[in-house]
């Protein structure tokens, strides 16, 4: 700005109103926002098309004669580019060896590459023509702040001119859309010829889907990170004798595993092994991808309510997992391989991909009890203990269950005095043990609440994308439900829900359980230890 401000008063004076509404995301008086603004929050907090228009005009400019001033004032000065090289003057009378003077035009050339590259970096940011061509001029692009850091997005014609030179481009991407070339190619999808190779069998695949374990994104708990995960590492090596190998993010992953969007496209070293285990969803940043997505479509879509955007983000992800698991190449051998993806995202889409492998879902207790959550963990100890001393042939009591179990003391909790204590605790604690023995009712006969309730309100307060849930909260959120539907619909919405809720809900009840209802628990588990719970 200080550029514009010697060079030309009037054109400063007419941005003032704009440059200051700028500062303030700078300068603190716009709340920080923890993923920051997108472009539509962005654009929200910036004088609209008619106030920058009138303000403008007091000052004398339009439009076109404002960006037009605004281009010759922030012009960069290339002539640097244009300098010849320092090179050595060669003095026929005075010559050095020919090693020796190649040695100092080596020098002299770096000095002055340097020397350019010091120039171009102080070349100043000619951002604000594009900045106000996208903001009130209807130039395709997209703005983004986060971290103290405003950034420009427009699109680029570039590698699209050059298609759109030649008589005929071939795309080869096994999992680009003709929908998503399309967008991007400005064409309809009728123009475009799609050409498959036809499928191989894949009926030496084995591909594992391990849920209970979250989304496993960037942010995880130091107990996810430092001990579920290794647990369940450390079980996979194990199982498959050292012939795996693993796929995380860049940020987690070690030396030898592969990350994702590095390893997942052109990559064969995964070849030769029998197991390949992918961790998290391979999903981009959010923030591009909106960005992209605003870029092809033209609007800043809403990330929970727009159906085409989380479509376009699905895709996306899609593409990835298949990518990771084709770096097996089963295609290619007869021996069997095993595709594990950890994470709670539904990728039943891979059954097209890979037509004949044998695709499965396992809870993660069920596979590597370690790898579980704590309250997982504890009905696991407890059920275990119990079939101990039942196989022993010694009596089944609190005393010898707790003895093998080994359970440790629980704390008195804040949510039991709230609800009056045990008493009331045991009338929601009965019907969630009691889910674990009966399988999951049909929602036909249940009303719309009802069916919120069991299919995304107890999902969603159990499988938080990237940590545990809180026990407290969700004790809190399960008590208010029960006594606002009462004990016979609560036990239906109970049953509607899926078993990794219901073990979910459970565990965080087990988590605030004072030591003489953990007895309790146990009781209750042995007067059922002969039948079989669902999912164990």
């Amino acid at each position: 700005m200080g550029m514009i401000e010697n060079a030309n008063t009037e054109l400063f004076n007419a941005l003032q109103s704009l440059r200051k509404a700028i500062r303030s995301f700078f300068n603190g008086d716009v709340e920080r926002k923890r993923y920051g603004y997108d472009d539509k929050a962005f654009k929200a907090l910036l004088p609209n098309q008619e106030e920058f228009i009138e303000h403008i005009t007091k000052f004398g400019f339009d439009g076109a004669s404002l960006i037009e001033t605004l281009l010759g004032i922030l012009k960069p000065d290339l002539s640097f580019l244009k300098e010849e090289e320092n090179r050595l003057n060669r003095d026929d009378s005075n010559r050095a060896s020919k090693a020796t003077e190649k040695f100092v035009d080596q020098v002299l050339r770096k000095e002055t590459r340097k020397e350019m590259h010091e120039a171009a970096k102080d070349l100043p940011l000619n951002w604000l023509p594009t900045f106000l061509l996208i903001l009130y001029y209807g130039q395709s692009g997209a703005f983004t702040f986060n971290w103290d850091k405003l950034t420009v997005h427009s699109k680029s014609n570039t590698h699209l001119d050059l298609v759109r030179e030649a008589k005929t481009t071939v795309f080869v991407d096994a999992t680009l859309s003709r929908k998503l070339l399309a967008l991007k190619l400005k064409v309809k999808q009728s123009e475009i010829l799609l050409i498959e190779e036809e499928k191989p069998d894949y009926s030496n695949l084995t591909i594992i889907q391990i849920i209970g374990m979250g989304k496993l994104g960037r942010q995880r708990t130091d107990s996810m990170t430092e001990e579920r995960i290794p647990a369940l590492k450390a079980y996979l090596r194990a199982k498959h004798k050292d012939d795996i190998a693993f796929f995380d993010h860049k940020l987690f992953a070690e030396p030898e595993d592969g990350y994702h969007f590095r390893d997942n496209r052109g990559v064969n070293r995964f070849e030769g092994t029998s197991a390949l285990a992918s961790i998290g969803i391979p999903c981009s940043n959010l923030g591009a991808l909106k960005v992209e997505f605003q870029l092809l479509y033209g609007y800043c879509p809403d990330e929970e309510k727009d159906k085409k955007f989380n479509a376009f983000v699905d895709e996306k992800i899609n593409s990835e997992i298949i990518q990771i698991c084709g770096r097996l190449r089963a295609n290619r051998t007869d021996a069997q391989k095993t595709y594990y993806s950890i994470a709670d995202y539904d990728i039943s889409f891979l059954a097209l991909v890979f037509p004949g492998a044998t695709i499965k879902t396992q809870y993660i207790s069920e596979i590597c009890i370690e790898a579980a959550n704590c309250g997982d963990r504890t009905i696991s100890v407890v059920l275990d203990a119990i079939k101990q001393v039942l196989l022993s042939g010694r009596k089944a009591t609190q005393h010898a269950v707790l003895e093998v179990a080994k359970v440790s003391q629980s704390t008195v909790s804040k949510v039991a005095s709230k609800y009056g204590g045990w008493d009331n605790l045991k009338k929601i604690f009965q019907p969630l043990i009691d889910s674990l023995y009966s399988g999951r009712n049909n929602l036909k006969n249940m009303d719309e609440n009802m069916k919120s309730v069991a299919t995304q309100c107890f999902p969603e307060l159990v499988a938080l994308p990237d940590s545990e849930p809180d026990p407290e909260k969700v004790v809190t959120e399960v008590m208010n439900t029960a006594k606002a539907y009462g004990s016979k619909k609560f036990a239906e919405i109970l049953s509607a829900t899926s078993f990794e809720t219901r073990v979910g809900i459970l565990a965080c009840f087990i988590q605030i359980l004072p030591d003489y209802v953990q007895q309790h628990f146990i009781d209750i588990m042995l007067e059922r230890a002969s039948e079989p719970i669902e999912g164990f």
